[in-house]
């Protein structure tokens, strides 16, 4: 027993903010995989416009066939071998600007949205598509953010600090608790200085 014995509070956790790419970092990293021969790179600048433009899972990108690709939205389902998240197949629409951009991309040949040409994916498992990413990460000096993870947490803390409604980008993430969401709002963001106008 202590001689002076110590009252303590209840323990608080401290979450960690969310890391996510900068329109600068995305542009940059665009740019690198644009400029730099291979179809590794090809593939690497689809996974950036594609993840930054919809929130994709890179795991839902990875296992991403063209024939689920529809002028206006992209259909994911589970493969033989993949499942969704929550076993939920599940929607996300395609902003105008990815539709136009999409529209340029040379798909002779292919399966998949990361094809190696042939109907074969180029990358075999998510953990090497990470890898792909993680180098161009840091080639562009971009570190920081998770990899892919960084281009989901882009769309979800630009949306909220753009006053987006968090149900409506919880159901554009496919979250299954609010509270997950709200994880990336940055209340410092926020503009609050035309809030009180409506008081």
């Amino acid at each position: 027993m202590l001689k002076h014995p110590v009252t303590l509070k209840a323990l608080r956790t401290v979450k960690k903010r969310v890391q996510f790419y900068s329109i600068e970092q995305i542009q940059t990293m665009l740019d690198y995989c644009r400029e730099t021969p291979g179809r590794r790179y090809t593939l690497l600048y689809r996974t950036i416009w594609i993840l930054s433009q919809t929130a994709m899972r890179g795991g839902e990108l990875l296992n991403l066939k063209w024939s689920e690709v529809q002028p206006k939205k992209i259909k994911i389902t589970s493969t033989d071998d993949w499942e969704v998240k929550n076993r939920k197949d599940a929607w996300v629409p395609i902003s105008p600007k990815l539709q136009e951009e999409m529209s340029q991309w040379d798909r002779e040949g292919e399966v998949w949205v990361l094809d190696r040409g042939n109907g074969d994916r180029h990358w075999a498992h998510l953990n090497e598509l990470t890898a792909s990413m993680r180098f161009v990460q840091t080639k562009c000096d971009c570190k920081g953010p998770k990899p892919l993870h960084g281009f989901r947490a882009g769309v979800a803390t630009e949306l909220l600090r753009q006053g987006a409604s968090p149900v409506h980008v919880q159901r554009l993430l496919r979250h299954e608790d609010l509270s997950t969401t709200m994880g990336y709002l940055d209340p410092n963001a926020l503009e609050i200085e035309n809030l009180v106008k409506n008081l």
